[in-house]
């Protein structure tokens, strides 16, 4: 009967992760509170628990990863691996009994172990971003909090103080829920983003791209912030033509995503139109868009600059999959900017779900550096 609630509460909360929104994903750590339950099991009875949970976790992330991908890739194939690979490695980190500190060290060590190729393509299964959620304007603090929260519930050997552990941490989360309500985002009014619906494939009809030319000059010049940004890839390809179409904006700089070919690859970045120059490169795509030794594969600029100075603001950008990557977006924050920027182009799906996860994740390390936050978001038309 207790191996059935495991299963039980284990799928629910890989439904409430996978399918969730906000707060709701916080039910990712009823896995670690299930297996702090269980943590005298062997493997096996552990991975019984872990194959349910991430069953139903890692729905949803293949959903996005097959709808995005052009490659031939077998969807049954591709779930099995994800989904296999998590249940084991979870497993084989929470099976055997261990003493406080040594569960710290696990339990950092999974946390991060998902950030390496090729197993960051599911990073934000990562509960690091939750820190945000739970402890708001603590900073590095709060991630450490997070990780003794996690080590805490593995564990309590008795199931009474796992019970009382468990209240704890519900009460924790109600209570910061409404902190986290009442507690105004801070608002950067020097950089405005602007999301657009379009679909990219339509547009690259010139009457669609006159039409949104004219149409987004429009929205840049209404905007009362000196900069203004739109999604990712929103020009398509950076051009001379392209950056003369902006370049006579009164008092305005436009900042957009767009793409630059380098030897027949693509590398996404940010241009400013307003002065026709590239300022910013993605540093880490989605792990599928590299593909070494293939023409389509992406540039990337792993160790280019994460910060960049624009009208008296120090300013982090987040290219599309970056805001999911918490060592990219760590990275940015040790570097203190002023404002975070994310874009993002999702007209490749037409769920909500790629959009949502990346403006989620983002608010959230926001909330946890008190860094106020800007977002441009092109979804599906």
């Amino acid at each position: 009967m207790a191996n059935l609630m495991y299963y039980t509460v284990a799928g629910i909360s890989g439904l409430l992760y996978g399918f969730g929104e906000g707060y709701l994903k916080l039910a990712f750590l009823i896995l670690f509170a299930l297996l702090g339950v269980a943590h005298k099991s062997n493997f096996l009875q552990v991975l019984r628990v872990t194959l349910v949970f991430y069953g139903v976790a890692c729905i949803p992330l293949f959903i996005l990863i097959t709808d995005f991908t052009t490659s031939k890739v077998n969807p049954l194939v591709g779930y099995l691996v994800a989904w296999l690979v998590c249940s084991v490695l979870t497993a084989l980190f929470f099976a055997k009994e261990r003493t406080f500190l040594v569960t710290v060290a696990t339990v950092m060590g999974f946390l991060f172990l998902f950030l390496l190729p090729p197993l960051d393509i599911i990073t934000f299964m990562s509960p690091l971003w939750m820190a945000g959620l739970l402890f708001p304007g603590t900073g590095y603090v709060g991630l450490l909090f997070l990780v003794l929260l996690i080590a805490s519930l593995l564990n309590l050997p008795k199931f009474h103080g796992q019970v009382l552990s468990q209240a704890t941490l519900a009460a924790a989360l109600v209570g910061n829920a409404i902190f986290l309500v009442f507690l105004p985002m801070k608002v950067e009014s020097a950089i405005d983003g602007v999301s657009t619906a379009r679909d990219n494939e339509i547009s690259n009809a010139m009457p669609f791209v006159v039409f949104q030319r004219s149409r987004d000059f429009v929205a840049a010049e209404q905007s009362s912030a000196e900069v203004v940004i739109f999604p990712e890839n929103a020009f398509g390809e950076w051009t001379d033509v392209g950056v003369r179409s902006y370049s006579n904006l009164d008092n305005k700089t436009l900042l957009a995503g767009a793409f630059v070919q380098d030897d027949a690859r693509q590398q996404y970045v940010i241009g400013d139109f307003t002065n026709g120059s590239v300022i910013y490169r993605q540093r880490r795509p989605l792990p599928n868009m590299i593909r070494p030794g293939r023409w389509d594969s992406v540039n990337t600029e792993e160790y280019g600059p994460s910060i960049v100075n624009l009208s008296g603001k120090r300013m982090a950008f987040f290219i599309c999959w970056e805001s999911l990557s918490p060592v990219t977006v760590i990275e940015s924050l040790k570097n203190k900017p002023d404002v975070m920027v994310m874009i993002a182009n999702t007209d490749w799906t037409h769920s909500l779900l790629a959009g949502d996860a990346m403006i989620i994740h983002i608010k959230s390390w926001s909330r946890l550096f008190s860094v106020p936050i800007v977002t441009a978001v092109n979804s599906h038309a």
